[in-house]
C-alpha cells in the first residue's frame, strides 16, 4: 500500500473516479472535492493517454508517510488505496 508515495500514474488509470464513478455520483464521493477538481484540471476528458501525474500531490519526490495523510484527507489517487483505508478504519 505505501508504494504509492513515489511515482506517477497515467490519467486513464483513474479517470473513472473523476468523471464516471456512478450514475448518481460522476465524481467518487470519497475524493476530496478540491483534489477532484485538481485532477480534472490535470487530466481533462479525452486527454492524451501519455499524460501522467504524481501519485502523491504533496511530496511527490520524497519517500515519506504523507501518502497516508493524503488518504485520510481524501487524496488517494486510486480507488483501491482509498478502499484499503476505509477497510482499515472499520477494523479500529
Amino acid at each position: 500500500m505505501g508504494a504509492h508515495t513515489l511515482g506517477f500514474s497515467h490519467c486513464d488509470q483513474f479517470s473513472n473516479r473523476i468523471y464516471n464513478f456512478s450514475k448518481q455520483n460522476p465524481v467518487d464521493p470519497s475524493l476530496n472535492p478540491s483534489y477532484a477538481t485538481q485532477l480534472q484540471q490535470q487530466c481533462p476528458k479525452n486527454v492524451d493517454p501519455r499524460i501522467a501525474i504524481n501519485m502523491d500531490p504533496n511530496t511527490p519526490r520524497t519517500f515519506d508517510n504523507v501518502y497516508y495523510k493524503n488518504l485520510q484527507n481524501g487524496q488517494g489517487l486510486y480507488t483501491s488505496d482509498q478502499v484499503l483505508l476505509t477497510l482499515d478504519q472499520n477494523r479500529l
